[in-house]
This record gives C-alpha cells, structure tokens and sequence, in this order.
C-alpha cells in the first residue's frame, strides 16, 4: 500500500503544471487598459521605469518636432527654442565683417541655425579659403619651376635674356595680374606656360625686342641656335675648311665656342 501511494505520488509530480500567462492591464480599468501610450509597455517592470523617466523629464523644457504638416510658424518656434536669435542682425560672429557674411547671416537665419552653429560654419570656411590658397601658390610655385627647368634646358645660356624679352613682350599684351592667375587648360598659368614663353621669345627676337637693350646677354644664343650657325660654318666653301683663307682660325675659335653653347643646358 505504501508503494502504491508513493508511486501515484510521483506520478503527480511529474505531470506538467499547466501556467497561465497574465496580461497586468488586464487589471486595469476599461478606459485605461487600452491606452495607446500602455501598448509598447510589456510589464509592470517596464510600466515602473517609463513612470521614473516620465518623472525626471518634470520641469524641464521640452521641445515637438513638427510634422510634415508643420507651417513655417511651427519651425519657427523650435528653432527660437533651439538658440536661433531673433533676428538675422543679432547674430554675433567673430572675425572679419565680410560681405560674404554679411549676405550668409540671412541665410543661417532662414535655415533656423543659432550663433554656435553660424560661427562654426564660417570657421570652417576660413580655414577651407586660407589652405585653398595655400595649394594655388604651391601649385603656381611647382609650375615656375618646372617651366624654368624646361627654359633652361631649351635656351642654355640665353635662359635669362630670352625668358626677359618673352615676357616683357608679353606685358604688352597681357596684364601681371592676367600673367599670374589666368589658368589655361593644362592647369599651367599664362606667365608659366613653356609653349606660351617660347612663342613670345620667338616673337621677341622677330621684332628685334632684345637688339637695342644695352645688355652683354643680348647676344647669347640658345643651343638650336648655335647648333644652326654650326651648320653654316661647315658648308662647303666655308672658311673653317680653307687653311689659308683669313678667317681660317676665327671660324676654328667660333666653332668651338658655338659648340660649347650647343652642349650646354644651365642648371
């Protein structure tokens, strides 16, 4: 007998005990339990920390975005609330009083940006404007140098008269400024643009523009140049190949000299 009470015992406790799940707003009122502000509440727990947050939210200012049906009014009042300033005329920026700040601060007020935000946009700016120009005069630097690297290699000894009556010619078409800033297609500006300065040293020694200049360099020729004199002096019948013609040993000296210029590129 006691066997059978044991074993029906533990049949007892080994059957499942069916569990019931409770809703907690089941026990709330009718017109509480369904609340659409209670649906995303899962239990009393969650009910406890929604009321803490709710609680420590008290007092403070509270700011409802609009919606996409909000007037201009409705922005208005959330961006008066986040810092903007009442008018565009009271924002208060440090720094240069441009025009371009001037027109910006209409703008920033239509956006509805406070004076934190305008300040840091323009900072911005600035600094974007001063690295920008910094990059042009590296840019316009490296173009000089590797248009005078180029020069120098083309004309040799010429460089400085040739390169001087190209632009000196070349002011009288265009202005320093135009010189300095007009970019052409190649990135490269008028004043150091290598085609530009041959054509107009070309152009110089056309017109004669470096003959009447006082200046010892104004005879210097450029390595084609001397190469092409070379050329005439070994034509036959030339007095470099007539030993006894009086001008033998002046055209031998020539020769070496035009030679020397023909090999040389300036450093």
């Amino acid at each position: 007998m006691a066997e059978e009470n044991q074993v029906a015992e533990q049949q007892v406790q080994s059957e499942p005990v069916e569990q019931t799940t409770v809703n907690w707003r089941d026990s709330l009122p009718d017109d509480l339990k369904e609340d659409p502000s209670l649906k995303t509440i899962q239990d009393i727990p969650g009910l406890a920390k929604s009321y803490i947050h709710s609680q420590k939210m008290v007092g403070k200012d509270k700011i409802v975005l609009p919606n996409e049906h909000a007037t201009k009014e409705d922005w208005d009042d959330v961006f008066n609330k986040l810092g903007r300033p009442a008018s565009a005329e009271e924002y208060k920026i440090e720094g240069e009083a441009t025009e371009l700040i001037k027109n910006f601060k209409p703008v920033a007020h239509t956006l509805g940006l406070n004076n934190t935000q305008v300040q840091e946009l323009i900072n911005f700016y600035n600094t974007a404007q001063e690295q920008a120009t910094k990059d042009q005069q590296i840019d316009v630097e490296t173009q000089r140098a590797e248009a005078e690297a180029t020069l120098r290699k083309e004309f040799g000894r010429a460089f400085q008269n040739k390169v001087g009556s190209a632009m000196r010619l070349a002011q009288t078409v265009f202005t320093k400024e135009q010189l300095d800033n007009t970019k052409l297609a190649d990135g490269s500006t008028l004043g150091n643009n290598v085609d530009l300065i041959k054509g107009f040293a070309k152009l110089a020694d056309q017109l004669g523009e470096d003959r009447p200049l006082p200046n010892p360099q104004a005879n210097i020729l450029t390595p084609e140049a001397a190469r092409e004199k070379i050329a005439t002096y070994m034509e036959p019948g030339s007095p470099y190949w007539n030993k006894s013609h009086p001008n033998h040993q002046k055209a031998i000296d020539d020769v070496l000299n035009l030679r020397e210029i023909a090999n040389d590129t300036e450093e």
